[in-house]
């Protein structure tokens, strides 16, 4: 388990995970492709359209999890040794074959479409980009404290001095949006 531990603790040191740029969802011209993993999944529902999309997620995959569940049960032979069990081999064979082919087809799709081997190949360098670039967390919809915020009206300028001041913050909490020992400034 150490070993394992180590490996992978390595590994992501070595050769890190690559993060892209921050998701735009107004960039239409992204390309959106799995991991290589995933690919014969992805080429095959290419094969179907909208409507049958259900055959190639579920049936497909069923069919062929149901194969690889049942050769045992099929193929009831007492050998034990691999070339001596030609129905599970062939199986288990023709179900990696297929798989692997899938995926080169993906891959292969991809390098041989210049349009989209030139928009993938952009994409690889946001990617690089993004990940030599050093790391600047942000923050998104973060909300302005009421003691912070600021304001033309005199009046609001005056109660903001009061309420730093004065220590409000303690009562009322930060921002004075409340707590529940003092009521809401914030209205």
């Amino acid at each position: 388990m150490f070993l394992i531990m180590a490996t992978l603790g390595a590994l992501s040191i070595v050769r890190p995970y690559a993060l892209g740029p921050a998701a735009n969802p107004a960039h239409t011209q992204y390309l959106l492709r799995p991991e290589w993993y995933y690919r014969p999944m992805f080429q095959e529902l290419k094969y179907f359209p909208c409507a049958f999309e259900i055959v190639g997620i579920l049936v497909i995959p069923g069919i062929v999890i149901a194969l690889l569940v049942a050769v045992p049960f099929i193929d009831r032979s007492v050998e034990r040794r691999p070339w001596k069990r030609p129905i599970a081999m062939g199986v288990y064979a023709a179900i990696l074959l297929a798989v692997l082919a899938l995926g080169i087809i993906s891959f292969w799709q991809d390098s041989h479409n210049p349009a989209i081997a030139k928009q993938l190949q952009n994409q690889r360098q946001e990617t690089q980009h993004n990940m030599a670039a050093p790391f600047r967390p942000y923050s998104i919809g973060r909300i302005q404290p009421f003691a912070t915020a600021t304001s033309p009206n005199p009046l609001i300028q005056k109660g903001q001095t009061v309420f730093t001041g004065q220590g409000c913050n303690s009562c009322h909490g930060e921002g004075g949006v409340g707590t529940s020992i003092a009521s809401s400034l914030v209205s």
